[in-house]
């Protein structure tokens, strides 16, 4: 007779013991599977920092062949778009260009690869004026010393954390997802294409025609960057030739366009006024110079008459803004901040009214970059970051626009930056002052009843306050424009602020007036 209880204990054991040798195996596999995702993990971390270390090595061998090499020679070294691989490190460098910023400083950037994997960098090398090596900081950095027992020597050095990230992108036409800059009207892509949608009545869009443009379209050409206000639009490309579209090129150069041959590399511009820098430093102005505020009018001459050919403003300069016939820029030489041009509200921050027709400095701090703003009624508002990471404000302060905490108009700069927030980036319209951190946090203050925090509040504030806290920020938009905020986040989609409802773009139903506004994804195409 057969036992049936028995049998049926044996058959439980036997599916209990399969469901536990089952559970083992699945237990191995995944096992296995976390084990190779961290070692697939590990390996490509050890890749990156080979080939980051391989790039630092690359750069400082280039700077040794620099001091090898006479002063003449060094203008047109060797070595650029060559191809070295390191066989025990298995990573293969090439040096992609070399940009000369000004006489002391050159950016060199560099392409590793290895297995599979790649990346590029810049890197930047300075220039010291010595006799030997007298000692070494950490990561190999040499100390220079000088001896008056010999002739001193330019000697080019890898400035230690000088390596940053420069953004690989698709070259494939229409193919850009992603932005480097923008304005509310113009972008550059991904792709490596200006891209040009919204007004259009001058031609600035840079698509061609006057007719508005309902939605994104490339132009032909491959720009390196760009300048725009309102009416017009400066583009520079890899060479540094600018070129121009808009009420700029028609009334200043009288539609002749471009090209300027300069080695531009950026630039400010407005009401048909336009500054550019070079990449050593020259700074050139041309356009209306009907008040005399071009900068190169030491002698306050009341006779300027239209500047169509760019024109010289001496000194050693980096960057550069103007709004309102008021400009200011920052030396190389000094990193001092000079102003110059209409003053009549204390607006060039020197405490003062008086009108300056050629550059005058602005306080004692060191500065590292400036930007200036028009409120409402066309007046100037400016903010600029110091080397010790303090951002400062002057000029008009309506609805709390400077970010002191207070609504009153300065003359001198004051100390906006909260306690423990550093900004790396300011820019402002009409209404509303935005400010991204170190850390790609974006702060706002100002005037938000139109909603142009982009936190779905109207609630304003005269000092900075955070928003959109989901994402990450990288570019705000300098252009001089009376319309929205444009701003480039950390993965390069394209947002728009204080839209007030009105579509920037033809999509479907009308955006929420109190959101920031997103371009859609695959909407370049």
């Amino acid at each position: 007779m057969i036992n049936y209880r028995s049998a049926v204990a044996d058959r439980s054991a036997v599916a209990s013991t399969f469901a536990i040798l089952l559970m083992a195996i699945i237990l191995v596999i995944a096992l296995g599977g976390a084990v190779a995702q961290y070692a697939m993990t590990t390996n490509r971390a050890a890749t990156a920092a080979a080939m980051n270390q391989a790039i630092g090595f690359r750069a400082s061998q280039f700077a040794e062949l620099l001091n090898g090499m006479p002063p003449s020679m060094q203008l047109n070294p060797p070595g650029i778009g060559v191809a070295e691989t390191d066989p025990e490190a298995g990573v293969t460098t090439t040096i992609t260009s070399v940009l000369d910023v000004g006489q002391l400083q050159k950016i060199v950037t560099v392409q590793a690869s290895a297995q599979g994997d790649s990346q590029v960098k810049e890197v930047t090398l300075n220039a010291v004026n010595a006799t030997h090596i007298i000692g070494f900081e950490s990561g190999g950095i040499p100390i220079w010393g000088t001896s008056p027992e010999a002739p001193s020597a330019i000697f080019w050095t890898t400035a230690e954390g000088s390596l940053t990230d420069v953004i690989e992108y698709e070259d494939d036409y229409y193919g850009g997802e992603t932005f480097v800059a923008a304005s509310n009207r113009i972008g550059l892509a991904g792709d490596g294409y200006l891209w040009g949608w919204g007004r259009n009545e001058l031609g600035q869009s840079t698509v061609g025609g006057t007719s508005r443009v309902p939605e994104p379209e490339p132009s032909d050409d491959y720009p390196r960057g760009f300048i725009s206000d309102d009416t017009s639009t400066i583009a520079i490309d890899k060479y540094g030739d600018a070129y121009f579209w808009g009420a700029l090129e028609s009334t200043v150069l009288d539609g002749a366009g471009g090209a300027f041959d300069y080695k531009f590399v950026n630039g400010t511009m407005d009401d048909d006024r336009a500054f550019l820098i070079t990449a050593a430093g020259e700074l050139y102005g041309l356009g209306k110079n009907n008040t005399c505020v071009m900068g190169f009018n030491a002698n306050g001459s009341s006779n300027c008459p239209l500047v169509t050919q760019p024109t010289l403003i001496p000194g050693n300069w980096k960057d550069v803004t103007t709004r309102a016939g008021s400009t200011f820029a920052i030396s190389r030489d000094d990193s001092g901040l000079y102003a110059w041009g209409i003053n009549d509200r204390g607006q060039l921050g020197l405490g003062n009214t008086t009108k300056r027709y050629a550059p005058v400095r602005v306080g004692t701090k060191k500065y590292v970059s400036v930007q200036s703003s028009k409120d409402v009624n066309g007046r100037v508002s400016t903010w600029a970051i110091a080397e010790d990471g303090s951002t400062w404000a002057w000029g008009s302060n309506v609805n709390g626009k400077l970010g002191d905490g207070t609504t009153t108009d300065r003359n001198a700069p004051v100390k906006i930056s909260p306690a423990g927030v550093s900004f790396r980036q300011v820019a402002a319209t009409q209404k509303v002052t935005y400010a991204i951190t170190t850390y790609g946090e974006l702060y706002v203050w100002g005037d938000n009843s139109a909603g142009g925090f982009g936190n779905r509040t109207t609630t304003s504030s005269k000092t900075p306050v955070n928003t959109v806290q989901e994402a990450r920020f990288s570019v705000l938009d300098k252009s001089s424009t009376a319309g929205p905020m444009a701003i480039v986040d950390s993965t390069g989609e394209l947002w728009v602020f204080g839209h007030e409802g009105t579509p920037i773009w033809d999509i479907s139903g009308s955006p929420a007036p109190l959101e920031a506004l997103k371009m859609p994804s695959g909407y370049l195409y």
